[in-house]
């Protein structure tokens, strides 16, 4: 199965296609799915397809990003771009320690995706 997994996902993106891991059939069964969506998310996948209202509830708690990781993510994209406008694009901050152009993409993408889900 992880093997399936990962091809997937590498397929997927290689493709430009968003991965949308498969449903999972035991819908009563909610702890083995919240198990399966926090691997899933550790490889990379961004979503879960779901059967009913309880697995929405928890792919969408897995998936989702809080609202302490929102607003890091506000937070770096509005330094870092104050600080590009210097010329500056690596910088210690006092509050989140090192931004640089990758951290302000990972942020991007967070809101992004948060945007997305709304």
């Amino acid at each position: 199965m992880h093997y399936i997994l990962s091809k997937f996902l590498v397929d997927a993106k290689i493709a430009g296609i968003h991965p949308v891991s498969f449903m999972f059939q035991e819908y009563h069964d909610t702890h083995t799915f919240r198990a399966w969506c926090q691997h899933e998310k550790s490889m990379g996948f961004e979503s879960k397809a779901c059967m009913g209202p309880k697995q929405v509830a928890i792919a969408h708690e897995v998936f989702g990003f809080s609202l302490q990781e929102r607003e890091r993510a506000t937070n770096i994209k509005t330094v870092f771009e104050a600080q590009a406008k210097q010329h500056i694009n690596g910088f210690m901050d006092a509050r989140y320690g090192f931004i640089d152009e990758p951290i302000y993409r990972d942020a991007l993408l967070i809101l992004q995706l948060t945007k997305a889900q709304s």
